[in-house]
């Protein structure tokens, strides 16, 4: 999952840009939350 710089309201033109790292979310939390949710 991306960790960005900062995200504004609305749509998220641009965000690609600001990704500054990633983190990795065990598969036990994405099945129990759901991918589309985190």
């Amino acid at each position: 999952m991306p960790i960005y710089s900062h995200l504004f309201a609305g749509t998220p033109e641009g965000a690609e840009e600001d990704v500054v790292g990633n983190i990795d979310i065990p598969n036990s939390i994405a099945v129990k939350y759901g991918k589309n949710n985190l």
